[in-house]
């Protein structure tokens, strides 16, 4: 789902005899489908795994299936398995474990909007990462934080976070960390006026997403590289991005990512004088979310009426 995220960091001693699962033949459904059909078995071994001899096994069990939990965006199981994990991770002394877990946690409430909550935890999982020595987690880490100081607005914390971030995946040569790095970094250039340098950091981040097998991070980069076109007034440049991001969510099933994507096509469709079909995807990322028990149903909900006085201009 997430080919090579974490790198060697979530591993064992005493694993050589078994041969891991590959999906060679399946790809992302059959990693999907088996994360569908294990995730909770595998959370509820994690509770008992101290007591039968394994302690890492408590915490490391959910932080492993984190790609699983940001796709899904399944939040009673993340939030569940992050803090049951936290606290096990504790209870041994495993630093490590407890970053991992603060991260998880932390990036479950920047998602969920609770923002302060995601600095707390996101914040202390960067320094217990800093004592570490795993450069690939804790640019992970900083790109989260980063993500949530931008959700709060302080959009000059968030760049450092993300500078950071992206010279540490540089350094490392980590493309699946790049990708993420260069949407973020060319809202900030778009924002501090550069469009071109804008282009040119969205361009960087297709190209090291699309060799990963990975259709939720393709689908990712051509979601910000959307948004981004849209910022720059070029509505129907960013529809051609949407729309390939939104074939993709479709196709690999991200529920909550197609209704991100449905909100950011309306508000395309609405810079090109097409109210009407703005409310059709307004409307289908609402059931989404309603679907999802998301909050911000409430907001799409307010757009669709707001859209009611608009006129219907010629249709594309």
């Amino acid at each position: 789902m997430a080919p090579g995220w974490c790198g060697q960091a979530l591993t064992t001693e005493g694993t050589g005899d078994i041969t891991p699962l590959t999906f060679r033949g399946s790809g992302y459904d059959g990693a999907r489908a088996w994360c569908e059909a294990e995730a909770e078995t595998a959370i509820h071994i994690a509770r008992h795994a101290h007591s039968h001899g394994v302690p890492d096994a408590a915490w490391m069990l959910p932080t492993l299936f984190l790609p699983y939990f940001h796709i899904t965006k399944n939040w009673r199981i993340w939030l569940s398995a992050a803090s049951a994990g936290l606290t096990h991770a504790r209870r041994i002394r495993s630093t490590e474990g407890e970053a991992w877990c603060l991260h998880s946690l932390g990036w479950a409430q920047h998602e969920l909007g609770h923002i302060d909550d995601a600095i707390i935890n996101l914040g202390q999982a960067l320094r217990l990462r800093d004592n570490l020595g795993d450069d690939r987690a804790r640019g992970l880490t900083l790109f989260s934080l980063g993500a949530a100081r931008l959700s709060r607005g302080d959009s000059d914390g968030a760049r450092r976070c993300i500078d950071q971030a992206d010279a540490i995946f540089t350094g490392l040569g980590f493309t699946f960390g790049l990708a993420f790095t260069r949407s973020a970094l060319a809202h900030f250039h778009q924002a501090e006026g550069d469009p071109a340098a804008a282009r040119r950091a969205a361009s960087d981040a297709l190209d090291f997403a699309r060799p990963i097998p990975s259709p939720p991070l393709l689908s990712r980069t051509h979601h910000q590289y959307g948004l981004m076109l849209l910022s720059q007034h070029q509505p129907r440049a960013a529809l051609d991005h949407l729309d390939t991001a939104l074939t993709l969510r479709r196709g690999s099933r991200e529920r909550w990512g197609e209704a991100e994507t449905l909100i950011a096509r309306a508000e395309t469709l609405t810079a090109l004088g097409q109210p009407t079909a703005a409310r059709v995807n307004y409307r289908e990322a609402a059931n989404i979310l309603a679907e999802l028990d998301d909050p911000r149903v409430t907001d799409v909900q307010a757009r669709i009426a707001a859209l009611s006085t608009q006129p219907q201009h010629d249709p594309l």
